[in-house]
């Protein structure tokens, strides 16, 4: 039985050892770790278990092991994964974070060959998703910063940002538009929407509803979404909808039909048209297309 975890928007405080550059560390789920958070830190993030659905700024979509993001400072994340009620899923995540004072400012100037490493952390400001494939090497580099002290962790931590600098095959997740505001109050809002969205994904969604529970007019919460989430409410809900049909289309083999009703759609032809949108292709070409990679 999938269970649902509960979203939290608040800015993280990240406590870092003096003695080091960067916080790396594993954590199992469910964990308070995991929440929809932001901090002024970068992140790098590797599944090693489980499946389900995450949330990268304004950006909504399923991982399974390997799924590996670096996010920028102040931008939002959060991995909810498919497990039983009172299951605990062990060393889900490894996480390495830390200050962009290690890869800018004063250190790029004394270190210029750091500056390699430019693009790569611009980039991350909407974060980055890598190719799985080079999940292995990432993996070995990754758990080796863990494993090691000293400067030769800080050399580990240099290969796995030169390897990643390298990779050519990488995807930008949140839209370019997208900006949180680091307002306590705004967060909170947004908490709730996300909550109310997700756990009613399976049902239609209504914008007048979601405004009148948050107290606030259908116009003003329109203009409050889009400032803060950079997307309009009604595109938010059709990105969650259609990445819950994606999942549904690769691991079921349910009818599009049924899949239609599930995600929350009455009727075939507006589903396949918002999949359209969304995915550049209709459901069932999407089905042939990753079963066909799977073979």
């Amino acid at each position: 039985m999938s269970n649902q975890s509960s979203i939290s928007a608040d800015i993280e405080f990240i406590d870092f050892d003096p003695n080091r550059s960067f916080r790396f560390f594993t954590h199992d789920y469910p964990t308070q770790n995991a929440q929809w958070g932001y901090h002024p830190e970068y992140e790098l993030h590797l599944i090693t278990k489980s499946s389900g659905k995450y949330f990268i700024g304004d950006f909504v979509g399923n991982f399974t092991p390997g799924n590996l993001v670096l996010c920028g400072p102040y931008l939002p994340h959060h991995w909810a994964s498919d497990f039983d009620e009172d299951e605990v899923i062990e060393g889900r995540d490894a996480v390495l974070q830390f200050d962009g004072k290690v890869v800018s400012g004063e250190v790029s100037t004394l270190l210029p060959e750091i500056s390699e490493l430019k693009e790569l952390f611009r980039r991350s400001y909407y974060g980055i998703e890598f190719d799985q494939k080079l999940f292995p090497q990432a993996q070995e580099l990754f758990f080796k910063i863990g494993s090691s002290d000293g400067l030769e962790a800080l050399a580990n931590f240099y290969n796995l940002m030169s390897y990643l600098s390298q990779a050519e095959n990488w995807n930008i997740l949140s839209s370019q538009k997208y900006h949180l505001k680091k307002n306590q109050r705004h967060s909170e809002i947004i908490n709730q929407v996300i909550d109310y969205v997700m756990t009613h994904s399976s049902e239609e969604i209504k914008m007048q509803d979601v405004a009148k529970m948050v107290n606030m007019s259908e116009p003003n919460f329109s203009r409050f979404f889009k400032k803060n989430m950079g997307a309009n409410f009604s595109s938010y809900v059709r990105k969650v909808k259609i990445s819950k049909s994606c999942k549904l289309l690769l691991e079921s083999k349910m009818k599009i039909t049924a899949i239609c009703y599930e995600s929350g759609y009455n009727n075939l032809s507006n589903f396949n048209r918002h999949f359209m949108i969304e995915k550049g292709v209709s459901p069932s070409e999407y089905r042939k297309t990753i079963w066909n990679e799977l073979k």
